[in-house]
């Protein structure tokens, strides 16, 4: 399928959803600058759009603009940055992550103008240890 009308490829591949995945990843002993992801741990957000898209009953693309650190521990406590091209509404916000066995929820959260600041919770996995 070939689709070069840039409105059907953003309805086509659902560019107007946004969501964030967090990935547990084990670093290589011999090579430190090296990461292999365990994709069992991939945690997603829920998707996320507009508030004023909601209203008008049609998706639009909330996408994140920048966002730090790149990487964290699975302990949790880390500090995480999203940058939002547009403003935000505190009270239309959930920061929630979960996966088929775990599930956590930040319920201490700021939001200045178009950023989102949170500590990460700590990562729950019963066949899972920290070196």
């Amino acid at each position: 399928m070939c689709i070069n009308n840039p409105k059907d490829m953003i309805k086509f591949y659902e560019l107007s959803k946004s969501q964030l995945v967090f990935t547990v990843v084990q670093q290589h002993s011999d090579n430190p600058s090296k990461f292999d992801a365990l994709l069992t741990t991939s945690v997603y957000s829920q998707t996320m759009t507009e508030e004023k898209a909601q209203q008008k009953d049609q998706n639009v693309v909330c996408p994140v603009y920048k966002y730090a650190p790149k990487m964290g521990s699975c302990l949790g406590k880390d500090d995480i940055l999203l940058f939002l091209p547009t403003k935000i509404d505190k009270k239309s916000i959930k920061i929630h992550f979960e996966n088929s066995c775990w599930s956590a929820q930040v319920q201490d959260f700021d939001i200045k103008d178009k950023m989102i600041s949170f500590k990460s919770p700590p990562y729950t996995f019963e066949n899972f240890s920290v070196p």
